[in-house]
């Protein structure tokens, strides 16, 4: 990755490293301030940002020529309980198409 800029609004705060999954650590290390600008936090809800990893991965593509390699992107889990209606609703039913793909978005 050498001669390689990584776009500023990439970094992580915390470790100046492409942006990588710091927040919940820094905040469950006993930090209450923001790490960019020091201010207090007053909500430690945090709102996942599900742009920027598709952009960062979009970045990592288009520089792989340059040695960026694509950064992990992590499956969603599925949730258990509607898997268990899917399943209950596929062994209940005869029909030529499964309830399953009708629930599909």
């Amino acid at each position: 990755m050498v001669g390689v800029q990584i776009p500023h609004h990439f970094r992580s705060p915390i470790s100046l490293e492409l942006m990588r999954t710091r927040i919940e650590p820094w905040i469950a290390a006993g930090n209450t301030t923001c790490p960019v600008t020091r201010a207090p936090l007053l909500d430690f809800a945090l709102i996942p940002n599900h742009t920027l990893p598709r952009l960062i991965q979009s970045w990592c593509v288009a520089n792989r020529h340059s040695g960026v390699e694509r950064i992990p992107t992590p499956k969603q889990p599925a949730d258990p309980s509607r898997v268990r209606a899917l399943l209950s609703q596929a062994a209940s039913t005869s029909s030529a198409r499964p309830p399953a793909l009708l629930l599909l978005p």
